[in-house]
């Protein structure tokens, strides 16, 4: 349907207009009302791909419309480039599309569709309109601990039920931590990297690997349970407990010096939640907490009924 005929109507005045000849993704005014419209590309006859919300070496995501259910999706579309490296680098890609379809939980990116378009593996999935974790964390208005400490219990809590159902994620940053309307959190990509480790891809990702990733043994949800708290520890602190720049094992050597991260210069952080980012940072993954007891704590209404970012009543009440 990529030859289709491609008639939209202006999203200000409602002229109809024939873009059908115009280069996908480029900007066009509306001769009625000089609005700036995106051209849109046809996808696999049910989609109408309306930008790119972010391109890589592995995938190019797009947001854009199901035109059968009438309703905003996001589309990851695997890279021809990248998926030529390798045999069944495809297979790969829908496999982890259909594993997440299984996970149906408010605080996990929903699954609608995979398949296959024009030689490119494709998913079809929620689509989070205030971007990622790490955007958020960056943006001009400063957060809130409510709303941090609301993040991590829903991420926690979908994290619980991808384990329950058997399902690690292998790759929890701020990245892969998506905004809703309502700037609720879902995490998604479960598996996705980790299925391309191999290639030596993801490196820059290397300060949110756990200690067993990090010396290439065997990793179970207790390592997302390790990255939950490097995230967890960022978001409060505003930067990663550790500074790793190095190789794996160099970081593993750094990590291993540094076995308890002190509350000096993080006042904007209760004792009790370092308390858990520490454990949840241990070396051996069984000195970890489980996902209940992190829940638990960030759950805690007594200890985070105020803004922690009020550093003078809060802390007064908190230790005296």
């Amino acid at each position: 349907m990529s030859d289709a005929l491609l008639k939209i109507a202006c999203y200000r005045c409602g002229q109809r207009l024939d873009l059908s000849d115009l280069e996908p993704f480029s900007k066009v005014e509306c001769p009625n009302c000089a609005a700036e419209i995106t051209v849109p590309r046809w996808f696999d006859s049910s989609y109408l791909l309306e930008d790119i919300c972010g391109s890589g070496l592995i995938w190019t995501t797009y947001r854009a419309l199901d035109v059968t259910l009438d309703r905003e999706v996001a589309i990851k579309v695997l890279n021809s480039d990248f998926a030529s490296k390798a045999p069944g680098l495809d297979e790969i890609f829908l496999e982890k599309g259909r594993m997440m379809a299984r996970l149906n939980h408010p605080a996990i990116i929903g699954i609608y569709h995979c398949g296959e378009f024009e030689g490119q593996s494709y998913l079809v999935m929620q689509y989070m309109p205030n971007g990622s974790m790490r955007e958020a964390m960056k943006g001009p208005i400063p957060l809130t601990s409510g709303e941090k400490l609301k993040w991590m219990r829903q991420v926690a809590q979908g994290l619980q039920e991808a384990q329950r159902l058997g399902v690690e994620h292998y790759d929890v940053c701020p990245d892969v931590i998506m905004l809703d309307l309502e700037r609720n959190v879902r995490i998604g990509d479960f598996g996705l990297t980790a299925a391309f480790s191999n290639l030596g891809l993801y490196q820059e990702r290397l300060d949110y690997f756990s200690p067993e990733r990090l010396g290439g043994m065997l990793e179970t949800y207790s390592s997302d349970i390790y990255s939950l708290g490097v995230t967890m520890y960022e978001l409060f602190a505003g930067a990663v407990p550790f500074n790793d720049i190095a190789s794996p094992m160099e970081a593993l050597r750094e990590r291993s010096a540094k076995l308890n991260l002190q509350r000096s210069g993080r006042r904007n952080m209760p004792e009790v939640l370092l308390a858990l980012i520490n454990r949840m940072l241990a070396l051996s993954p069984a000195d970890r907490p489980g996902y209940a007891e992190i829940i638990s704590v960030l759950e805690n209404g007594t200890l985070f009924s105020e803004d922690c970012s009020d550093t003078g009543s809060f802390w007064k009440k908190l230790f005296g």
